[in-house]
C-alpha cells in the first residue's frame, strides 16, 4: 500500500497578517501594562484606544478553525494582562483617595489653627 506523504505548506499572506495582528495586540497589551506600572495613564489610554481599534479590525472577520487555538491563547494572555492593569488602577485609586483624605485633614487642621490663633 502506498504511503501518502504530506509536506508542510507555506502560510498564506492572510495567515501571516493575522499572526502579525495577534502579535501587535499582545505587544500593545504589554505596553499598556508597562505604562500603567509607570503611572503614565495618558500613554496607557492612548495605547488602549489603539488596541481597541486593532481588536475591532481583527474580529471583523471571524477566526478560522486553524487559528482558533492561537487566538484563544492570545485572548487569554490579553485578559491576564488586563487583570494586572485593573489591579494597578484600583491600587492607585485607593492611594489617590488616601492622599486626598490626608490633604483634606491637613487643610482642616491648618484652618482650625488659623481661626484659633487670630
Amino acid at each position: 500500500m502506498a504511503k501518502i506523504v504530506t509536506f508542510p505548506t507555506q502560510p498564506t499572506q492572510y495567515q501571516v497578517d493575522r499572526q502579525q495582528a495577534l502579535s501587535d495586540l499582545l505587544g500593545l497589551s504589554r505596553s499598556i501594562l508597562d505604562q500603567a506600572q509607570r503611572g503614565d495613564w495618558p500613554a496607557a489610554l492612548d495605547q488602549q484606544r489603539q488596541r481597541r481599534e486593532l481588536l475591532e479590525s481583527f474580529f471583523a472577520q471571524a477566526p478560522v478553525p486553524e487559528e482558533a487555538d492561537e487566538v484563544a491563547t492570545a485572548i487569554q494572555a490579553m485578559l491576564d494582562i488586563d487583570a494586572k492593569v485593573t489591579d494597578i488602577v484600583y491600587s492607585q485609586r485607593q492611594q489617590l483617595l488616601d492622599d486626598s483624605s490626608r490633604d483634606r485633614r491637613s487643610h482642616l487642621a491648618a484652618q482650625a489653627y488659623l481661626v484659633h490663633n487670630k
